[in-house]
């Protein structure tokens, strides 16, 4: 009996423990289930926003008509570039009593052309794939999920481009933008050049398909936080990406009151008259293109040499300016905009350090007006004259850069590089002159200087043409005289 009552009394504690712990294990069973379900949920679509999206894909599609790239002014541009009638230096200006002070030119170290490549995690590192590409010769570096590879998409309709989105929401793009916005840091891009590096990447992993890469770049720029859509008509995909800025001569859509730019990046804008969209967007994502150029990308020097040659006062000058072929190439296809983008934008550092070192001596003790007026007898002379038409076959406004590569410059060129050169030499106040079918600048100049000029916020700007050959300050094209134009605020230089 005792033994009996022990084997009891060993039971009971057992039976006890299992009747409580029971529950728990099958709560604890049910808990592993939910976990494991929400685990594949968010496998399935890391992001909430891209469930209803990809439904909201299936289905709302429409035909809309597309307007053709408007341009910025519809007024010609004088073919022949005009030349000023000699006057009498005694009627051109009174010599300002400040005098150019001694310009410093910092060193200049050519940047060595080492591979890009963001920090990545080392998990990300691990299941990755890596991509090497070189960006206009920069070599850059990045990992990427290899479940961003889709053969390429047969026939293109609503269909396949939802399937598209919802594999590549299955796969890790999240550390993929984190480096991408690194890189862009890193070669110092704006909107439209981190578009241009997803680009290249989309092309690398999609090996040249054309629908595949654009497609890549929609979804990682909605992703990154912009406004972004994408088209399509016979076949073909487009990007569609509204815009802070104008943007002239690139087809465009309308909705919402925003205007969604058709662009391309390696090539001239396609034509066509209508496309396929859908008129909603991805959720939070609302950031705007913004063709602002901060800074000049960071891409590798590729160097080359402008020789220039002017007479001022009956002598002759030699000017060699070096400038980044790279960066040539990567401005192209740059989208023609506002024209205050171009006065603002900077050139390579190489280009900067010549433009001082070859410039300097030919400025430093002069009086400002006739350092004003050196220089704009070297844009004016110094540089062949042709309009965009003639030599583009339509609208090419140019950066500084471009302006040493192109062997012809026309009013708006022209005037972008004086600007550049009379602010980072002289450190003298410039803004534009928009006249209709004619750019133009102004200088504030210290002193009674005669001639045409105009006023903004109260101060007065002397007109000094880049287009009018032979010109000095102050003197206008007489056709323009008539207009009143609109004056351009350009950003001053930090030296």
């Amino acid at each position: 009996m005792k033994t009996s009552k022990i084997v009891t009394f060993k039971i009971i504690p057992f039976i006890l423990t299992v009747l409580f712990l029971f529950p728990f294990a099958f709560a604890q069973n049910e808990f592993e289930q939910w976990k494991s379900m929400e685990l594949d949920s968010f496998q399935k679509y890391k992001d909430e926003r891209d469930g209803e999206f990809i439904k909201f894909l299936k289905q709302q599609w429409k035909e809309y008509d597309i307007t053709k790239g408007s341009k910025r002014d519809e007024a010609p541009k004088p073919i022949d570039i005009p030349v000023a009638p000699v006057q009498p230096p005694s009627k051109e200006i009174e010599p300002s009593k400040k005098i150019v002070k001694e310009i410093s030119v910092p060193k200049y170290i050519p940047p060595v052309g080492k591979i890009i490549m963001p920090e990545a995690p080392p998990e990300v590192k691990q299941k990755g794939e890596v991509l090497n590409i070189t960006f206009y010769q920069t070599p850059v570096k990045i990992y990427y999920d290899p479940a961003f590879y889709m053969e390429p998409i047969g026939t293109v309709d609503q269909k396949t481009i939802s399937s598209f989105w919802d594999k590549m929401s299955r796969a890790d793009y999240d550390s993929f933008v984190k480096q991408a916005r690194q890189l862009e840091g890193e070669l110092k891009l704006n909107d439209w050049g981190y578009h241009h590096l997803l680009y290249d990447i989309g092309e690398k992993i999609y090996r040249g398909n054309r629908n595949m890469t654009f497609l890549f770049v929609w979804y990682i720029s909605s992703k990154s936080g912009y406004d972004s859509r994408v088209g399509y008509k016979d076949n073909r995909v487009y990007i569609l990406l509204p815009s802070k800025n104008s943007v002239y001569g690139i087809p465009f859509l309308t909705l919402g009151g925003k205007k969604y730019y058709a662009l391309s990046f390696k090539k001239k804008p396609e034509t066509f008259s209508a496309l396929y969209t859908y008129k909603g967007k991805y959720p939070n994502a609302d950031k705007l293109m913004d063709y602002r150029v901060a800074d000049s990308p960071g891409i590798k020097q590729n160097s080359n040499q402008r020789d220039l040659k002017f007479k001022y006062k009956g002598k002759s000058y030699h000017i060699a300016i070096r400038y980044n072929n790279n960066l040539v190439d990567y401005y192209k296809y740059y989208p023609q905009t506002d024209i205050e983008i171009f006065f603002d934008a900077l050139p390579s550092k190489e280009t900067e350090y010549t433009v001082l070192k070859e410039l300097k001596p030919l400025v430093e003790g002069k009086s400002e007006t006739e350092a004003v007026t050196i220089l704009l007898r070297f844009v004016q002379t110094a540089f062949e004259y042709k309009t965009d038409d003639e030599q583009f076959g339509g609208e090419k406004y140019m950066m500084p850069e471009e302006m040493l590569y192109y062997p012809y410059s026309d009013c708006e060129d022209r005037s972008v590089f004086f600007a550049y050169i009379v602010r980072k030499l002289l450190g003298l106040e410039v803004v534009g002159l928009d006249y209709p079918g004619h750019i133009s600048t102004a200088v504030r100049i210290d002193g009674k200087v005669y001639g045409d000029y105009v006023y903004r916020k109260n101060i007065r700007y002397t007109v000094c043409d880049p287009t009018y050959i032979n010109a000095g300050i102050g003197m206008a094209i007489p056709k323009f005289k008539k207009f009143k134009p609109r004056v351009v605020e350009i950003s001053s230089l930090n030296d």
